[in-house]
């Protein structure tokens, strides 16, 4: 009897607990509704206990919402439960013919061509581990030269296309965004993450030209329109790249420094960039002086040549690059919100399972994962990996219930560790424009565990504003 009335008491303390938090969500709620920056917008707002899953707040949890980077979540779960958390990409270089040259009593050979079979590995080339950065790459290269006594390369580097389809870029991104380094598109092969840097230097005064520094040019890019004035002091970096129809690069915009300069990343297409670094490099490291060119191959199609002349073929193997574990991959992805990793990681879904590693097929095979997992297809309208497209539509709900589905997977400690954390929770965040998300878990200062969604489209004001007045209703829940 003493038991049962110890039980009775805790379901009782429980349950009133559970009462006093949805009550103080309804009226943050409210406040937030009443706000005069969400007049014209949609809020959404849904909580489940994170041990039995029982929901405890909805607010629209059953409306589809721009999702903006929370989407990054549904990629990576799919990722780690069709792709394994071990799961490594792979890239393989390789040579032409051999052909023997001599230079006095010293005898070398020239490899006809450098060959790379890309199939869509996003850290190839990345700065963010040890074993992917561009200097890794190109000694291994190295010792692959010299095991075969070549001292001579031909200019051409081929690179072969055939495990992603040709469209890097997914339908439904805005043209604002694929000129910029988080507008990069995947593709089967990827070099330093899609992406180089521009040096901006900013006039004195408001409306003063601003100056582009002519070094970033080694990325094999050439600013064709500098339209850029120097923004109000304390703006900051409000600059965009685009390229026109021609390829032409425009930087437009303003831009604004109190140290004098700043820095902008551009996203880079790898038959432009990965000849220019490779011809930087082994001039380094070997004192070759080579000038690259790169040619697109799809099969034995030669997408992009102007030559006539019958193309040399790989015969020679030099070296087979792997990638960190996709639990490594999906740490910055989730962490710095890369969207290159998402598109290449939908890519890759696709082609493991179906032979077409495109934009289209990952999402098909995405959709079909989650309904074989009971979830209702209505509340995943998503239409690329990352979360860029504004197309996307995700309820609260839906995100919340993935991350309730991932809390019981052998893989789910790795995918903890890669939410950031904001308001001093585990959350992914999201921003478009027009759009502010987040989602994750945390756990309140007595043990409980909530498990949440929510999510703000439409919203008036600025997005510091919008997101320090969804921090009021998430604090309900510390």
């Amino acid at each position: 009897m003493k038991r049962c009335f110890v039980v009775c008491l805790l379901f009782l303390f429980c349950s009133a607990a559970a009462q006093d938090v949805k009550q103080k969500l309804q009226e943050q709620v409210q406040k937030m509704v009443a706000d005069s920056d969400m007049r014209a917008a949609m809020f959404g707002l849904y909580v489940a206990d994170a041990t039995t899953g029982e929901e405890i707040f909805n607010w629209n949890g059953k409306t589809g919402f721009a999702p903006a980077s929370t989407q990054k979540i549904v990629t990576s779960v799919a990722a780690f439960e069709l792709l394994g958390k071990d799961y490594r990409y792979k890239t393989e270089f390789w040579g032409g013919k051999l052909l023997p040259v001599s230079h006095g009593k010293h005898k070398t050979n020239k490899l006809e061509g450098l060959f790379i079979e890309g199939y869509g590995d996003p850290t190839l080339g990345s700065w963010r581990y040890s074993t992917t950065s561009e200097g890794v790459i190109i000694d291994s290269l190295i010792n692959a030269f010299r095991r075969n006594h070549i001292g001579e390369l031909s200019n051409n580097i081929y690179i072969y296309q055939n495990n992603f389809d040709l469209v890097s870029i997914p339908g439904g991104w805005i043209f604002d965004d694929i000129g910029n380094y988080y507008g990069a598109g995947a593709a089967a092969l990827n070099w330093k993450e899609n992406q180089f840097d521009v040096k901006l230097i900013p006039g004195k005064k408001e409306g003063e030209p601003v100056k582009v520094d002519s070094l970033f040019e080694t990325s094999g890019y050439k600013l064709r329109y500098n339209q850029l004035t120097t923004g109000k002091k304390g703006s900051g970096d409000g600059a965009y790249i685009y390229f026109n129809q021609l390829g032409e690069m425009i930087i437009a915009g303003t831009a604004e420094s109190n140290t004098g300069s700043l820095n902008i990343s551009g996203a880079a297409e790898p038959k432009v960039y990965l000849p220019h670094r490779f011809s930087v490099l082994l001039k380094q490291r070997l004192k070759w002086h080579n000038n690259f060119t790169a040619e697109m191959r799809q099969d034995s199609i030669v997408i992009n040549s102007k030559s006539k002349t019958k193309p040399p073929v790989p015969v020679l193997p030099l070296y087979t690059h792997y990638s960190p574990a996709m639990d490594s991959i999906v740490y910055w992805f989730m962490k710095r919100s890369i969207n290159l990793f998402g598109e290449a990681l939908l890519k890759t879904m696709a082609f493991e399972r179906t032979g077409v590693g495109s934009t289209d097929s990952g999402v098909a095979v995405v959709k079909r994962f989650y309904k074989e997992k009971g979830f209702d297809l209505a509340a995943l309208k998503i239409k690329d990996g990352s979360g860029l497209s504004p197309q996307n539509r995700i309820t609260p709900e839906a995100l919340v219930k993935i991350l309730l589905f991932a809390k019981d997977q052998s893989w789910f400690p790795a995918f903890q560790q890669s939410f950031p954390t904001f308001n001093g929770m585990s959350l992914k965040s999201g921003t478009i424009g027009g759009a502010k998300s987040y989602a994750g878990y945390h756990t309140a200062a007595n043990g409980k565990q909530y498990v949440v969604s929510i999510v703000v489209n439409n919203y008036d004001g600025s997005a510091r504003a919008i997101e320090q007045k969804m921090f009021k209703v998430l604090d309900v829940l510390k």
